[in-house]
């Protein structure tokens, strides 16, 4: 559900010296839009549960150099309330007259504070924005806790004269199905790898 959607084909060709990005990009993106209405006073501007703990903020790539995943609380006069601080120190203010939001966090890989921005999309439901690192960005996104995907191990077993398939995406229990997919994958030794989303061994 999108007022304005696309796969435009963004790109930049290699700067000598740029800070970031300096070999240039490539690929196709994803475009969303959202049309957005400021809420009335005490009303969340984005349909989050009226309880604790009721969305997730995730950042990551840029100079952070793993996922982070942090419970927070949306509440009814927009604040954002992190559960658990830490070393982290994330913070997010929604600006919920203009639709946007901004905050920061501590990289604690490159010991250094980055700076968040983003813009909320009322119709799916989300914030989503970026972070500048020190080569490149990162993203960041907030989401309802029931629309997070969890992840679970998977194991398979069997002996040297018959193959076993794994269906990597069948790990990700996703509310919201068909977001994810195979980007790539490190070539271990006597793998392959099917078309769709599972790996023979």
């Amino acid at each position: 559900m999108s007022d304005l959607d696309g796969a435009p084909w963004w790109f930049r060709p290699p700067i000598t010296g740029a800070k970031r990005f300096g070999s240039g990009f490539t690929g196709a993106v994803a475009l969303i839009g959202s049309s957005y209405a400021p809420p009335p006073k005490g009303t969340r501007a984005l349909a989050f549960e009226d309880a604790a703990d009721n969305g997730r903020v995730a950042f990551g790539d840029g100079s952070a150099n793993h996922l982070i995943v942090k419970v927070v609380t949306l509440r009814a006069d927009n604040k954002v309330a992190v559960t658990q601080p830490s070393n982290d120190k994330l913070k997010l203010k929604l600006a919920v007259k203009d639709g946007v939001f901004s905050g920061s966090f501590f990289d604690v890989a490159s010991r250094r504070s980055r700076s968040l921005q983003g813009v909320l999309f009322q119709k799916q439901n989300i914030a989503s924005g970026f972070f500048l690192g020190d080569t490149q960005s990162g993203f960041v996104t907030l989401a309802r806790s029931d629309d997070v995907p969890n992840a679970t191990d998977i194991e398979a077993h069997t002996n040297s004269e018959q193959p076993a398939v794994i269906d990597v995406l069948a790990g990700i229990d996703d509310p919201d199905a068909g977001r994810f997919s195979i980007e790539s994958f490190t070539q271990p030794s006597h793998v392959a790898r099917s078309p769709v989303s599972s790996f023979r061994f």
